[in-house]
């Protein structure tokens, strides 16, 4: 059984639970795996649930997006949001795929005033395949560098790029950008890996650890994290790359929360992603992260590659917080984020997330 609480937000938001959760507006709603005819303007995610029971993510905020639908891409948003999706060939040249990709994410979003990239999820397949400066996710991150060649003033937007147990032959790529600038979190445990050494390629990847949206009840935004400490990965066995990662995940919100004068609580008040190299592994990570956090923690498993072949997990996470103190930016209007259950349908206000029956 689901059950939501609340604190006080001050964007017009408000929890829901059961079927009310599909009557309010939401900038979009994201399908594991394959579309949902309960959902038809739901955006698929090209990877498969691990866990079973149709799981469906939902971004929603108080006002009903526009939408603006184009060959390759989709654009959905509010008066403070903007939700794409993106598919493009890759034609066999990821590099250039990326480059298009990336500059037409750009020109998009900015024509609508959407100029602060602040998450970017990126998905293609065979991201390990060739061999040094020859490896897919090389040139995928060399591709965005040339269309993101520098950071903004506020850092990087958070990313995540994950590998499709799929030929390689497309890229699809979602963002979620806003009209004010997000911070850039970084974190203690890690080289930032804009700063990583040569070993890991000609261009160092442009991603920040962590995107803080600032407002009244900031929202934590964690890029795809590995079992990484320093710049180098850490252990073989999945499940202590699973605890190293936990690790990872507590530092980013202890340092977002001394940045936003907030205390958050992963398990509490998270909403995560786990990417999985080995779908024989579901059973095991599940019950270990459940055990970690506790069996109400809301999350998606999904088989995916990571972008080091010796690295078997990622987690990523949109984290609340219960206190917080005004920014002394504009507040931004706020993001409701949850999750839907085949049984049990829940939208909850991302600073407070109680799920269950995972």
């Amino acid at each position: 059984m689901t059950s939501i609480a609340s604190t006080s937000v001050d964007h017009g938001l408000r929890p829901m639970a059961q079927s009310a959760a599909v009557d309010e507006p939401s900038l979009v709603c994201l399908l594991p795996g394959r579309a949902n005819v309960k959902y038809p303007d739901g955006v698929v995610l090209p990877l498969r649930d691990l866990v079973g029971g149709s799981r469906i993510e939902f971004w929603n905020v108080a006002e009903a997006p526009r939408v603006e639908r184009h060959q390759h891409f989709t654009l959905r948003h509010s008066d403070d949001w903007l939700f794409g999706s993106l598919e493009l060939d890759e034609d066999g040249d990821l590099a250039t795929a990326t480059e298009h990709a990336y500059g037409l994410m750009q020109a998009q979003s900015h024509r609508l005033g959407f100029t602060h990239f602040v998450r970017i999820w990126n998905y293609f397949g065979a991201i390990n395949a060739g061999e040094g400066d020859d490896e897919r996710y090389r040139h995928f991150v060399a591709g965005r560098a040339r269309v993101i060649a520098q950071p903004p003033a506020e850092g990087y937007a958070a990313a995540t790029a994950i590998g499709l147990p799929s030929p390689p032959d497309q890229l699809h790529i979602h963002w979620l950008a806003a009209k004010q600038p997000g911070i850039a979190i970084e974190n203690p445990r890690q080289v930032s890996a804009f700063e990583y050494p040569r070993d890991y390629g000609p261009v160092a990847p442009g991603f920040s650890r962590a995107m803080l949206v600032p407002g009244e009840s900031p929202l934590l935004l964690i890029s795809g994290t590995a079992s990484i400490v320093g710049h180098a990965s850490q252990h073989a066995d999945t499940i202590a790359q699973l605890d190293e990662i936990l690790m990872n995940l507590d530092a980013l919100i202890t340092a977002a929360g001394a940045r936003a004068h907030a205390r958050a609580d992963l398990a509490r008040d998270g909403l995560l992603r786990v990417y999985l190299r080995d779908p024989a592994e579901a059973g095991p990570v599940r019950a270990h992260l459940q055990r970690a956090l506790g069996s109400n923690t809301c999350f998606m498993l999904l088989h995916g590659d990571v972008c080091r072949d010796d690295l078997r997990i990622e987690i990523e996470a949109a984290v609340g917080t219960r206190i917080a103190v005004a920014d002394d930016g504009e507040d931004f209007a706020g993001v409701l984020v949850g999750i839907v259950d085949e049984e049990v349908a829940v939208i909850c206000v991302v600073s407070v997330v109680e799920c269950g029956s995972h």
